[in-house]
């Protein structure tokens, strides 16, 4: 049996031999690592306050001893002995059997290790799975590329940025230089583009202690690539650079790895061509200063999509060479983006989307699908294309304003949408129910406008009635619901806010003309003459109506009415040059001498008059009484026209013109 000794020293204080190596190197070292009592170091396991030992280890419990009286150590009824009866105190036990913790969910082990200042060093187990979550996000990793991280110091702000990046340089090896050193509420962030310099600075966190005392804490984490702000320095410090890039002579720019510009980076900038920003604003400097561009070096900045790249092509159509090579285009479809461009020279090796291809043939026959013209691709020189020198016509023919099959057409729509405006616009819209066909139906759909940039009026009060599909496919019964039928749709077309609609807006198209039925469209603007806005809100709108045969006119069977706000060129255009809607009446519109002089009639009163002289043959004077007499409701004066023609008692003289 090994010896086992227990000394007691002057001061009271107990050591033991050899035998038990918690006093050891090796089992101090060891014993460092847990989380008891005692933390290496050599200090000792007594407790001054419990006066017995303390010496739990909470990660190996089958390997710890605990103390069961005061101040007394030594074997006890739960201590493990070994084949001799002696008790494992502690050393090595490399060699001894070992029973962890019991795991009632199977959870994996973290795997980690409390290095230095006692923290969780997760690094090596957490890394990977960052960055294949970075990795998909499109953060370029392990790849040779630089490698951003994002320094956090939390509460910085309330030190100045001077101290805060002195004292970090100072206490790291690795020499580095900060990247866009600014504020996110009141953590003090910038970046570095190593791993090196990231995991040096994160080993001195809490090491530093700043003027008010505290401890710096500081976060590295895998980040983006800085999104710097550009304003007009930086602006300003691009077009140098591009300047310095640009060649003259041969009208060759080259912007190849611009992200690592010795210039930029000494004024601490990081200018990354996948950034919008940065891509957008090389697009206007080479817009206003190099038009004549011939060829183009974009190699190696991180590229994923030509959008941006594509706005420059209109602008440069002298450019035949363009190097895209290692980047990060992954798809042929970006590359078909810059089709506007005639290239002849075109590199793209280094790109995911070359290894899409199962052979050489097949790449270049999709490259010269986009750029027929391309004769040498990668740096190799490709066979002369057969092509055909025969430009395909782009520009479309000039656009007809209306467009109806023949005059006989023509001039019964052209009446009818003169004679249904002029009643629409009124004040009682009871008048369009001789219209309607008894089994019509009548549909609004609403939607603002989408080339309109600035804030648009409201549409609210046409969203209730508003029957758009792509909203209202989840409800059925809405849909069936919103879609008025015969005797609702004069009510519904009653609850929609007055208008003024204006006819020199108009553009009629005839979709359909038989004997049987008629469809055509109409669109133009109208203005809200009673909104409550400041001011009078002026809409767009395409109407299209289909018709049937009634009598002497047409009835309408169906009525799609679309309504959005009018864009700004339909505004600037609007309600300029006052006239009625043109008509197809052999009877003049209005006579040499203007017949409303001296009358004060509206807009509205006006062509109301002009409709009812071409319906009832009567000259302005007395289509004017009748109107006013009634009211100037257009359907009950044309119902009471046609009672008093009927009895004789309309005389001669009101049908002199």
């Amino acid at each position: 049996m090994a010896e086992f000794r227990v000394t007691t020293g002057r001061d009271g204080s107990r050591s033991f031999g050899e035998h038990d190596d918690r006093w050891s190197d090796d089992g101090g070292s060891r014993r460092s690592r847990g989380r008891g009592g005692y933390r290496g170091n050599r200090r000792s396991f007594y407790n001054k306050r419990t006066h017995g030992f303390n010496s739990y280890n909470r990660r190996n419990p089958s390997n710890s001893f605990r103390s069961r009286g005061r101040g007394r150590g030594g074997p006890n009824p739960r201590s493990r002995v070994d084949d001799e009866g002696d008790d494992y105190m502690g050393g090595d036990t490399a060699n001894q059997p070992t029973q962890s913790r019991y795991n009632p969910y199977n959870r994996p082990n973290k795997g980690g290790f409390h290095g230095k200042n006692g923290r969780y060093d997760n690094s090596s187990n957490n890394r990977s799975a960052n960055s294949d979550a970075l990795k998909r996000l499109g953060v370029p990793l392990n790849d040779g590329e630089p490698q951003w991280f994002k320094v956090l110091i939390p509460w910085g702000k309330r030190t100045e940025k001077d101290i805060i990046l002195k004292n970090i340089i100072s206490h790291v090896d690795t020499p580095f230089v900060p990247t866009y050193f600014h504020y996110e509420d009141n953590a003090a962030v910038f970046y570095v583009n190593e791993r090196r310099t990231a995991d040096a600075i994160r080993g001195i966190t809490k090491r530093i202690t700043l003027p008010n005392g505290y401890k710096m804490t500081i976060i590295v984490k895998e980040s983006f690539p800085p999104n710097i702000p550009m304003g007009k320095e930086e602006v300003e410090k691009l077009k140098v650079v591009m300047s310095n890039r640009y060649d003259p002579t041969t009208k060759a720019l080259n912007l190849s790895s611009l992200h690592t510009d010795t210039d930029l980076c000494k004024d601490n900038l990081y200018m990354n061509l996948a950034r919008a920003q940065v891509m957008t604003n090389v697009v206007q400097i080479i817009k206003e200063n190099i038009p004549e561009l011939c060829c183009l070096d974009m190699s190696n900045n991180k590229l994923v999509h030509m959008d941006h790249l594509a706005a420059l092509a209109p602008s440069t159509s002298d450019l035949k060479a363009l190097n895209l090579g290692k980047n990060k285009i992954a798809y042929i479809d970006q590359i078909g983006k810059l089709k506007a461009w005639k290239l002849e020279s075109l590199t793209l090796d280094g790109n995911p989307v070359c290894d899409k291809f199962n052979d050489q043939t097949s790449y270049i026959s999709a490259i010269r699908k986009v750029f027929p013209k391309v004769i040498k691709l990668d740096g190799n020189d490709l066979p002369p294309p057969i092509t055909f020198d025969i430009e395909a016509r782009t520009d479309l023919p000039k656009s007809k304003l209306n467009y109806f099959p023949n005059t006989e057409v023509q001039g019964p729509i052209v009446k009818f949408l003169k004679d249904y405006f002029t009643v629409y616009d009124s004040a009682d819209r009871t008048g369009l129910s001789g219209a309607y066909h008894g089994n019509a139906m009548f549909s609004l759909s609403v939607a603002y406008n989408g080339a309109v940039q600035y804030k648009q009026s409201s549409l609210g009060s046409y969203i209730d009635g508003s029957r758009n599909l792509i909203r209202q496919f989840k409800d059925s019964s809405k849909k069936h619901k919103l879609l008025k039928k015969g005797s609702m749709i004069i009510p519904q077309l009653c609850l929609l806010p007055k208008t003024l609609h204006d006819p020199n807006t108009f553009n009629v198209d005839c979709n359909l003309s038989s004997s049987t039925m008629m469809s055509f469209t109409v669109q133009g603007v109208f203005k809200e003459v009673e909104s409550k806005q400041d001011k009078q809100p002026i809409r767009a709108f395409s109407r299209t109506f289909v018709t049937v045969p009634g009598g002497s006119s047409m009835l309408i069977v169906n009525d799609m009415l679309t309504i959005t706000n009018a864009s700004p060129d339909q505004i600037q255009s609007a309600f300029k040059t006052p006239a009625p809607t043109p008509s197809s009446s052999p009877v003049p519109q209005t006579s040499p001498s203007n017949p409303f002089e001296g009358l004060n009639l509206t807009e509205v009163q006006k062509q109301m008059i002009v409709s009812f002289m071409g319906d009832s043959q009567m000259n302005s004077e007395w289509s004017a009484k009748c109107l006013a007499e009634n009211g100037w409701d257009y359907a009950k004066a044309g119902q009471n026209f046609l009672q008093l023609q009927s009895e004789g008692k309309i005389p001669a003289e009101a049908f002199k013109k």
